[in-house]
């Protein structure tokens, strides 16, 4: 399977991408799967892990892209992380979600998902 035909646009999240994406998750048994989103489409990213969370065995989730990059931060001079409320992280610890990701990456994505294919 190519990645492209397992790419979702946000701007057609409609019935027949959610069957779309019923369809892959019975079809293929995904070990990881990732969501590079912006902040008009997180919630879109939101809902479409809850349904793969929503499944038995479901495959690791991990959220990164700009809404990430945008909502958390480091503060070099006091050396800690800000976290804004709108991050995935926050809403999952706020309990405003349920636990729909296993990682949240900020920053240079690259690196980090190079050692979490390699745990």
């Amino acid at each position: 399977m190519s990645a492209k035909s397992s790419v979702f646009d946000p701007r057609i999240w409609d019935e027949r991408a959610k069957s779309n994406l019923i369809e892959l998750l019975n079809k293929n048994n995904y070990a990881m799967v990732m969501f590079c989103t912006l902040s008009q489409c997180h919630p879109l990213a939101i809902e479409m892990a809850k349904i793969i969370k929503g499944r038995g065995h479901p495959p690791i989730t991990v959220f990164g892209g700009k809404h990430q990059d945008e909502t958390i931060s480091y503060e070099k001079n006091s050396k800690s992380i800000s976290i804004n409320p709108d991050n995935t992280l926050e809403l999952i610890l706020s309990k405003k979600i349920p636990p729909v990701a296993d990682y949240v990456v900020s920053g240079d994505g690259p690196f980090a998902l190079d050692l979490l294919c390699n745990i």
